[in-house]
C-alpha cells in the first residue's frame, strides 16, 4: 500500500494494474515480467494482469508465449490466455493452452481477423472455463464495442471486459444495459470516463494503462509522468471509496477466486 497524495486528499490503498503486456513491443525491445515489475514497484503499484504483445496478423510464437506466461507468473503477476485463430487452429478448445492458472481470455479483434463464428467459439470456451473474457476495443468496423452486443446478450453468465471502452457512445450504453459488460480504461480518454460515469456502472470499471503501449505513442511524454496521471486523474475526480473500487477492489472481484 502506497500513499497517494493531491491537494485535497491523502490515500492509502493497493492499485493494481488490469492492462500490462510484455513481449515484443517492436523488433527492437522485448519487454519482460522482471522489469515491468521494477517500473510498477516504483509507481506504488502491486501488480495485475499481464498478456502477451499481439502481433499484426496473428503471427504469434505460441513457445515464446509459453514462456512469456511462466516468466509472469515466477515475477508475482496474473496472467490472461491471449487467444487467436492460430491457437483455436491448433487446439479448438484451448486444452494445449490451459496449464497455467489463467484469470481471463483475450482476443484482439483489430490485431487479427475475429469471424463471428470464433468469437462463439472463444465465448464457449470461457463459459465452460468461467474465466471473463477480454475483448480488444476500437473505433474499426472489426472491434468496436457496438459489434460484440449479440455476444454480450447470448451470453449473460459471461463477464465481457471491453478494453479501452471505445468508441465511448457504445461500450458505456452497453454497461448501462447489461450488467456482465466491464472496462478497463487503457488509453481511454478521462473526459469520456467522467462524463459517462454514474453510481450504476462503478463496480464494473477496471484501472488499466496498457502499459508499455504508451511509449508507441511519443506525445505522451514521460513514462512516470503519463503512468501516474492515470492514477491521480481517478484520486482527484472521484470519491475515495468509488476510486478504491476502480483501483483495485473491481479487479479483486473479478479476477480474484
Amino acid at each position: 500500500n502506497v500513499w497517494w497524495r493531491n491537494t485535497k486528499r491523502n490515500y492509502r490503498m493497493e492499485i493494481i494494474d488490469s492492462h500490462i503486456h510484455i513481449g515484443n513491443l517492436s523488433d527492437e525491445e522485448t519487454i519482460t515480467p522482471e522489469q515491468v515489475r521494477e517500473q510498477l514497484t516504483s509507481w506504488g503499484v502491486s501488480g495485475g494482469l499481464m498478456i502477451p504483445i499481439a502481433k499484426r496478423g496473428g503471427n504469434d510464437n505460441l513457445r515464446i508465449h509459453t514462456t512469456l506466461y511462466a516468466n509472469a507468473i515466477k515475477a508475482g503477476f496474473d496472467v490472461a490466455l491471449y487467444a487467436n485463430p492460430q491457437m483455436l487452429d491448433v487446439s479448438p478448445d484451448l486444452s494445449h493452452f490451459l496449464n497455467f492458472q489463467f484469470k481471463a481470455l483475450k482476443i484482439h479483434p483489430d490485431a487479427v481477423i475475429f469471424s463471428d463464428q470464433l468469437i462463439y467459439q472463444v465465448c464457449e470456451i470461457a463459459t465452460f472455463l468461467k474465466l471473463p473474457l477480454m475483448i480488444h476495443t476500437g473505433a474499426n468496423d472489426c472491434c468496436h464495442a457496438g459489434r460484440f452486443e449479440t455476444f454480450i446478450q447470448q451470453y449473460p453468465e459471461l463477464k465481457f471486459v471491453l478494453c479501452h471502452a471505445r468508441p465511448s457512445a457504445e461500450a458505456f450504453p452497453l454497461m448501462m444495459k447489461y450488467p456482465n459488460v466491464w472496462i478497463d480504461i487503457a488509453f481511454l480518454p478521462f473526459h469520456d470516463l467522467s462524463v459517462n460515469f454514474t453510481k450504476d456502472i462503478e463496480d464494473r470499471i477496471l484501472f488499466g494503462t496498457d502499459y508499455p503501449a504508451n511509449r508507441w505513442f511519443p506525445h505522451l511524454g514521460d513514462e512516470t509522468e503519463w503512468y501516474q496521471q492515470q492514477i491521480t486523474s481517478i484520486i482527484k475526480t472521484f470519491p475515495s471509496e468509488v476510486a478504491e473500487k476502480m483501483l483495485c477492489q473491481n479487479y479483486n472481484r473479478l479476477f480474484t477466486k
